[in-house]
């Protein structure tokens, strides 16, 4: 019932949700444009969300069916879109299924609470085989509560590959990618949007989406079973303390001389995926014993110190 709009004009509309409707879902908003007396009508598809649980970082997020009921997947097409492959634990877009071209699909990331976050990273692994002719690509968006506003991560055709190549049933070749998200968190809250835009090419696969605290890029974590290291060892100044642990718990940490003595300790609200680095400068030289203590975890790692 609202007055037409004009060429230039703009007008917010506020949608109210009664407690009945579906906790996530599609707008379709229909824009009538009259053109030499001939109604030209277009469709506009915007995702909406609500009541969405708040996740604090250090976050690995699962992309598991049944798992990921804090995820929202938009395809304002409905053709297509992003399923998850059990056998590579990861998200697939579905490209090969698109026949329209520059679609587009988007895989929506919980919403995150960086108000007590100075630094955050983002990590992820990525594979996409490049066919000879089509060319997909692959965007991620940050937003606060309300908008999609910034896009920081956009790659395409030959530099979004990890191979090239027609045959979709050759092994995927994987790529981690690192995007420093520090810049954002004066935004108190944020999501990320992973879009992927279609060319009925090959499908774009995500695995092991992963937020941490930091602003670089941390090592690459050993093959072990183990949910810490700690290097180098023998040390002179600086010991590393590398976590990567299967699920985020508040954690309690103690350096400890081989007389029992507590040299240092502290707790850490959340460990998940930590890289912490400790100045023992002032240690003599000798054995000394670093213990990390969760409700699920107890370990105690022993490290020299050798000036």
């Amino acid at each position: 019932n609202e007055a037409p709009l004009l060429a230039g004009q703009s007008q917010v509309v506020d949608i109210q949700l009664s407690t009945n409707e579906l906790f996530s879902g599609t707008f379709e908003i229909q824009t009538v444009v009259l053109d030499d007396q001939e109604e030209i009508i277009g469709k506009i598809f915007l995702p909406f969300l609500k009541n969405c649980k708040e996740e604090l970082p250090p976050l690995r997020l699962s992309i598991r069916e049944g798992e990921n009921n804090n995820w929202f997947k938009f395809n304002p097409n409905k053709d297509g879109g992003w399923t998850y492959r059990s056998d590579l634990n990861a998200a697939v877009s579905n490209s090969d299924k698109v026949t329209a071209n520059q679609t587009s699909d988007w895989l929506v990331s919980p919403l995150l609470d960086v108000s007590r976050t100075d630094y955050l990273g983002l990590i992820f692994d990525i594979a996409y085989q490049k066919p000879y002719r089509q060319e997909e690509a692959f965007e991620i968006y940050i937003s606060d509560q309300t908008n999609i506003n910034t896009l920081i991560y956009t790659k395409k055709g030959d530099s979004l590959a990890t191979s090239f190549g027609n045959n979709e049933n050759d092994e995927p070749i994987w790529r981690n990618e690192f995007v420093d998200l520090s810049p954002f968190v004066f935004r108190e809250k944020i999501r990320l949007i992973f879009k992927v835009r279609h060319d009925n090419g090959q499908n774009i696969l995500l695995r092991n989406i992963t937020f941490f605290v930091g602003q670089n890029p941390p090592p690459i974590f050993p093959e072990t079973v183990r949910e810490l290291i700690i290097y180098p060892n023998p040390a002179s100044n600086i010991i590393n303390v590398h976590f990567n642990l299967s699920a985020a718990e508040a954690g309690f940490f103690q350096i400890i001389d081989l007389h029992g003595k507590v040299l240092l300790s502290f707790n850490e609200p959340k460990i998940l995926n930590q890289f912490i680095s400790f100045d023992v400068s002032s240690l003599a030289d000798g054995m000394y014993l670093f213990r990390f203590q969760t409700e699920g975890i107890l370990a105690t790692e022993r490290f020299i110190i050798k000036k």
